[in-house]
């Protein structure tokens, strides 16, 4: 019955409290649900004096949940940084903590603004402020620039779909995301443009397009060779290197990440090269050709 009314009434004036309840008389669904209650509304919890009930435990649990809901990175940080300040006795936590911070998924200029002039930062975490740092100047290198601070700070899964032609024969550049079940969708920054007979690939959590056509062509005709890479860390686009090629209904595979675009079709006829994609460098190479290119579209073998 104490099960029952502890989850029922938790509030953010009362959840840190049953949490210290619920580990001092080991009621471990009640913890868990207060735990899942925090994650959800991290947001309120931070506005009120609440949290500095919160101990090191308590504190380092959370910032090490990939559930946290509504809540950035910059107002963790800052959150982190109240609790630290309010008791001269937990200085001594900083660069534990300091550590479960993603500063790389900061945008620059707020690290800038208000992460850069904390001494703390400056004096005994400067290795942090640096790692994100290096992060933001190689935008191209992101995906290969991983730890667990560059990771997204969720549990959930999308399948998504991009762009495509509807039955009239118009390309979309929309990005419509769907949970597994397929229960829930949402839209995502649509592309720059509308593309059809493309080609998509997810690299370390970053998605790329590559290629295909603005508009819809059986022969290739109209191919594009285009590159655009989303980040769901900052829900932006952004262009990267041409390929060498423009190519439609062609594959592409991730291996040692590297992107390598294989075969397909464009206004001079069938593709029989393979080049490749460096992100140290933002740059496309020709590898190899084939000489027989299987095609993705049916309909380009007509």
């Amino acid at each position: 019955m104490l099960n029952n009314i502890f989850k029922h009434e938790i509030s953010v004036f009362n959840c840190v409290d049953i949490i210290q309840i619920s580990e001092q008389f080991e009621l471990p669904e009640v913890e868990e649900k207060a735990y899942s209650f925090i994650a959800q509304h991290l947001n309120e919890l931070v506005k009120t004096e609440e949290i500095q009930k919160l101990s090191i435990e308590n504190m380092s649990f959370l910032l090490d949940s990939n559930g946290l809901k509504n809540v950035s990175e910059l107002e963790l940080f800052e959150a982190t940084r109240q609790w630290l300040m309010f008791d001269q006795n937990r200085y001594q936590y900083i660069r534990p903590l300091m550590e479960k911070i993603r500063f790389p998924q900061i945008p620059p200029r707020d690290l800038l603004r208000y992460v850069n002039f904390v001494d703390f930062m400056r004096i005994e975490c400067n290795y942090l402020l640096l790692e994100a740092s290096n992060y933001h100047m190689l935008p191209h290198s992101q995906p290969i620039l991983q730890s667990v601070r560059t990771q997204v700070r969720s549990n959930d899964f999308r399948m998504v779909v991009v762009g495509g032609v509807d039955q009239q024969d118009r390309v979309s550049n929309q990005l419509l995301a769907l949970t597994p079940d397929v229960s829930k969708s949402d839209f995502l920054p649509p592309m720059h443009e509308g593309l059809c007979s493309h080609c998509v690939a997810v690299l370390n959590n970053f998605l790329y397009v590559l290629g295909g056509q603005n508009l819809f062509d059986e022969r290739g005709n109209t191919a594009v060779n285009s590159v655009v890479r989303y980040d769901p860390r900052f829900n932006i686009w952004m262009r990267i290197a041409s390929m060498n090629d423009k190519r439609a209904g062609f594959t592409v595979s991730v291996v040692d990440n590297r992107l390598y675009a294989l075969g397909g079709v464009n206004a001079a006829g069938r593709l029989s090269s393979m080049e490749c994609y460096s992100l140290e460098d933002d740059r496309w190479r020709y590898v190899a050709s084939v000489q027989t290119v299987s095609f993705m579209i049916d309909s380009m073998e007509k």
